[in-house]
């Protein structure tokens, strides 16, 4: 079994849970008025408890599922409601062609469930075990489908060479924008992205001073920029972040094709 799906703990309201609430809830409607708050304040304590703990495994799913993207995290949108009556998390994970949706739900008055939704197939499961068999399949099935793609030779000193003269492209776009006057510079770089058959280019720039030293986290502006095709060297347009579109406009192996490649990326169709 996968390190990081060890010791897996519950995914439902469990019995015990549920009769303690069951208790607490009946005091507060017949109790008498003093009783009220503290049996209130049990119950947020308890539906918080609880909720801790379900993130804490959600999180493991989450990250488990990054892991099956090559380890990159290239889009994680998280969100996460809660309040007395139930706890709501959802998180979105984007990359290689394939989306994850992993959504967890806990409601006092009904059983918990996690819901893992792959390529818009979704599947609930109420107990880890049947969760866990889930995922290690999934694992192997997409383990299976890497192994069958061929990386083309001599790929990476080539894309490497390609990388470098899209660069300088852009540097010589960039290098023309900005305030001289005001001191402001474009930063920018292109950064890849290794998925199962394609390697995705990722454009960031921002705008700064002249002097500054941007970190990743000042890249407030990113966005796919082109896909290559390790199998054959064919570049893509981006369709959508995660997907190339469907029609190639060069090859790293063919440098006259390079001329096409702009500031923005490949050409378009003609």
């Amino acid at each position: 079994m996968d390190s990081s799906l060890n010791n897996m703990k519950f995914f439902f309201w469990s019995d015990t849970l549920q009769k303690e609430y069951s208790l607490i809830q009946h005091r507060i409607v017949s109790g008498e008025p003093d009783s009220v708050k503290p049996d209130s304040e049990r119950v947020v304590k308890l539906i918080s408890k609880y909720a801790d703990d379900f993130k804490t495994e959600l999180d493991k799913i989450t990250e488990f599922l990054s892991g099956l993207m090559d380890g990159v995290l290239e889009i994680r949108k998280e969100s996460v409601k809660f309040n007395v009556e139930d706890y709501k998390y959802t998180a979105i994970l984007q990359g290689n062609g394939h989306q994850f949706v992993i959504k967890g739900f806990v409601g006092v008055n009904s059983s918990a469930y996690i819901s893992i939704i792959v390529d818009n197939t979704e599947r609930k499961f109420q107990d880890s075990k049947s969760l866990i068999s889930a995922l290690m399949l999934l694992k192997d099935k997409m383990s299976n489908r890497q192994a069958s793609i061929k990386t083309a030779a001599n790929f990476e000193s080539v894309f490497r060479e390609f990388l470098d003269y899209c660069n300088n492209v852009r540097e010589n776009y960039f290098s023309k924008m900005g305030n001289k006057e005001l001191g402001h510079k474009w930063f920018h770089k292109l950064v890849p992205l290794n998925g199962s058959r394609y390697v995705k280019i990722i454009s960031m720039d921002v705008l700064m001073n002249k002097d500054a030293t941007p970190k990743d986290s000042d890249f407030s502006s990113k966005s796919a920029w082109a896909f290559v095709d390790k199998e054959n060297g064919d570049i893509y347009k981006p369709a959508t972040y995660s997907a190339p579109a469907k029609h190639a406009r060069g090859n790293i192996f063919d440098k006259n094709t390079w001329k096409t490649i702009s500031a923005f990326g490949p050409a378009y169709m003609r």
